[in-house]
This record gives C-alpha cells, sequence and structure tokens, in this order.
C-alpha cells in the first residue's frame, strides 16, 4: 500500500470536509468557503465569502449543496454545486444556533435553537421555516434512520422524556410516545430502521430498545451499583447490540431475543491465561529523506505474563471522568470491533465476534484519539494518535495483525482529526490549522 499527500491548505475548527460523492472537498477559513476537486492537487472551484466567519460546514447528502454556519449570530448560509449563483440564507436574528443538519433527502435543513431549545426545519424549494417545540437538547437526540424515512428527536415536557417520529421528507409526525427513562441521554436507530435503542444517564445502566410504533422490545439493566453507560453501537448486519460501559466492559445483545450474549472486559492485567497477543508500538530510528516515508510500523510482541496496564487516574468528581469505554466500532462487515477503555487511552483492543474473544491488544506510544473502521475495505482500521502518523491495521486469517504506519512528509504536522472518503480511497488528514489529502 501506498500514500500520495496532497498540498497543505490551512481550515478553521477542523471544518474540511469531502462530500457524499467524493467529488469535492470543501473547507471553512474565517469568512470564506472554499471549494475543491477531490484529487492530489485539490484544484480551487469555487470560493464564497461569508458575512460571518464559519463555525460549521456541512455537505447534503446529494452533495448538490453545501451550507456553512456561524452558531452565534444565528445564520447560516447555502450554496449549490450546480448553480453557482444561488444562495440561501436562514437567519434566526439575535437567537445562537447548535447543531445544524441535513434531511436524508437533501430537501431541508435541520437546526437548534439555543434560546429555547427548539427544532427549525427550513425547506429549500418553498423557504418555509417551521419548529418543533420542547427539544432535549442541543447537541444531540436528533437521528435519522439509515433509510431516511425517519427522523426520532428526543424531547421533554412537563419532566417526561418522550420520543417523536417525524416523516423523513414531510416532517410530519408519525408517533410520539413516553419512554421509561429518568434523563434519556440519547438515541440511536438501527441499520434496518426498525428499532430505537435509548439510554439513560450515566447514574442508571439502562437501556431501552423501541419500535417505531412505541412498543417496548427490551429494557436491560447489566448491573445497579456504578456510574452505567458511556457509547452505544449496532453492528452493521444489525444482529448485534454493543453497550460501552463506565465499568470498562462491553455488553453484546443479540437482536434476535434480545439476551445477553457476552461481556467484553478490559482487564489492566493481561495474565497468561488469556489469549491474546499484546503488540507494543516501537519508536524507529529518525529517517532521514523523502525515500524513508514510508515504512513499516515497528512492533514487538510482549509475551510476559502477568503484564500490567498503565491506567490514568480517574477523576469522578470531574464531568466525564476518563473512565469506561470510550470508542466502540464494529467493522463494516460486524467481523471485529474495536474498543478503547479511556482510563488506558493508548490501547486499541480489537475482538473477533465470532469467537467473542480478544483478538489483539495494541499499545500506541500516544493516547488514542479516532479508530476509523475502512467504509469499505472490510478489515482496515486507520489508528490517530495526534503525531505525524497514520497507522493501518488489519486483522489476519491467522490470528495475527498488519500493521503499516505513514508519516506526513511535513514538518511539524501533527494529526489531530481524521476522515475517510465514502469509498475508502483517501483520508482527510487536520491539523490544528492545516489540512492535507492522502490518496492511497
Amino acid at each position: 500500500m501506498n500514500l500520495s499527500y496532497s498540498n497543505l491548505y490551512k481550515h478553521t475548527a477542523y471544518q474540511a470536509k469531502i462530500s457524499p460523492n467524493g467529488h469535492y472537498i470543501a473547507n471553512g477559513l474565517d469568512n470564506r468557503l472554499v471549494i475543491r476537486d477531490h484529487s492530489k492537487d485539490l484544484t480551487v472551484l469555487m470560493v464564497y465569502e461569508t458575512p460571518k466567519p464559519v463555525d460549521y460546514v456541512a455537505w447534503s447528502p446529494n452533495s448538490e449543496y453545501i451550507l456553512t454556519c456561524n452558531y452565534e449570530a444565528g445564520r447560516i448560509d447555502i450554496r449549490s454545486t450546480i448553480d453557482t449563483n444561488w444562495h440561501g440564507i436562514i437567519k434566526e436574528g439575535r437567537i445562537s444556533m447548535t447543531k445544524v443538519s441535513w434531511s436524508f433527502d437533501s430537501k431541508k435543513v435541520l437546526y437548534i435553537t439555543e434560546l429555547k431549545l427548539m427544532l427549525g426545519i427550513w425547506d429549500l424549494s418553498t423557504s418555509e421555516l417551521t419548529y418543533v417545540n420542547h427539544i432535549k437538547y442541543a447537541e444531540k437526540g436528533i437521528e435519522t434512520s439509515p433509510d431516511g424515512n425517519c427522523v426520532a428527536v428526543a424531547r421533554k415536557d412537563s419532566g417526561k422524556d418522550y420520543i417523536s417520529i417525524y416523516h423523513g421528507g414531510s416532517f410530519t409526525q408519525l408517533e410520539h410516545f413516553e419512554v421509561g427513562t429518568v434523563d434519556m441521554q440519547n438515541l440511536k436507530w438501527s441499520p434496518d430502521g426498525i428499532y430505537i435503542a435509548i439510554w439513560d444517564s450515566c447514574l442508571y445502566h439502562n437501556l431501552l430498545v423501541y419500535r417505531q410504533d412505541g412498543t417496548l422490545c427490551v429494557n436491560y439493566s447489566g448491573y445497579e451499583n456504578g456510574l452505567g453507560i458511556k457509547t452505544v453501537c449496532w453492528s452493521p448486519n444489525g444482529l448485534l447490540l454493543a453497550i460501552g460501559n463506565y465499568d470498562q466492559t462491553i455488553h453484546l445483545l443479540s437482536t434476535k431475543d434480545w439476551k445477553l450474549v457476552s461481556i467484553l472486559n478490559h482487564p489492566t492485567t493481561i495474565t497468561s491465561s488469556m489469549n491474546m497477543k499484546i503488540l507494543d508500538e516501537v519508536i524507529p530510528a529518525q529517517n532521514t529523506g523523502l525515500d524513508q516515508q514510508k515504512k513499516e510500523a515497528d512492533y514487538q510482541i510482549l509475551t510476559k505474563r502477568p503484564y500490567n496496564i498503565h491506567t490514568l487516574r480517574a477523576e469522578y468528581n470531574q464531568p466525564n471522568p476518563k473512565v469506561g469505554i470510550g470508542l466502540c466500532q464494529f467493522s463494516m462487515d460486524s467481523s471485529y470491533i474495536c474498543s478503547r477503555n479511556d482510563n488506558t487511552p493508548n490501547i486499541l483492543w480489537t475482538w473477533k465476534v465470532k469467537s467473542l474473544q480478544c483478538h489483539t491488544i495494541v499499545k500506541f506510544k500516544h493516547p488514542i484519539r479516532q479508530a476509523l473502521w475502512n467504509p469499505l475495505e472490510e478489515h482496515m482500521l486507520v489508528v490517530i494518535c495526534g503525531d505525524e502518523k497514520t497507522r493501518y491495521l488489519q486483522p489476519t486469517e491467522d490470528e495475527g495483525m498488519d500493521i503499516i504506519s505513514f508519516s506526513v512528509p511535513i514538518p511539524d504536522f501533527s494529526i489531530k482529526k481524521s476522515k475517510w472518503n465514502s469509498n475508502g480511497d483517501s483520508l482527510i488528514l487536520m491539523d490544528t490549522n492545516l489540512f492535507c489529502l492522502a490518496v492511497m
């Protein structure tokens, strides 16, 4: 595998996005929106000035529109990649905005006003603006089903939690039902769009799964004492629901009968009875010259048992303590799970779903910022640790792990955030102020 890199370009607030169709790259820079061709050269196609600095950039799902938002000013500007003269504007006056998103059909813009927690729905074709009141959260709690037919919204009214289901096109309310949570934290659709998983605040280990019509399928509580649920993830094939917990475990539920299949533990001491490989990243000697940019990563197998993993001390009196499963993701074919326990932030766990066993533990020199499965390559995983490297991991059939690292051939470029292209052939890599495109 080889990578080639584009030149570096500036961005603001990590707002550099590849269009869903993979044809464009857009980035916000102060008061400008720049749209480039998706190529190694990143040729500039369009530049638009905005009256306020760009806080957020979002492509429409069909890649025909792109919006920029200034949250504090309560203003959204929309441009078209087909008609360069078309310009849509949404203004909330003195009311600031928070979360902004597109409808699945690319015909509506959804946003939340911060003052009254209302959901605004702006129709591109009619320029009509409607509102939904009693929104529970400003930054989360609104999700479109994978097929785009429905939108689920978490709401709060008279001290009780509700879910409202809206038609994805017309935004007509289809269902509205109370849910059995004390303080609903978030919701996630199943891949087939049949079920909605919701979970309670971290004070309770409580997960509920509802059908679209409000029928309760399961009310799962794994334990009573201690902090509860931190992350929730459906497998792409819809057969499993993974619950990442503050007690450093992942509970796997089968969606056939909603029974507990397994508990994946993340121990801090690996004993001789645990059949798992531990790979330790070794920093190679510094190379000079562009011919040394691509190099196979140096990883040594740790055979010592017991092996103690260094852990961070959790500050439970602080919000969002660094403990528990902060990252849990299935591979695209649902064969593997990668996870990170936040009080061992430089350790990546990979699990084989078929055997429900840990496949490999990889210890990196720096804390893991992102772990992203390739959207098309079944078992390729890229890991970002905040330095100049992208690390590509791929489990092998002989229970091994292929790892290759690439260093961006630019001085002082530390990768803070990354995103795959939808066809999996390129990555956008972002430093604090700069970005580039890495093409395979």
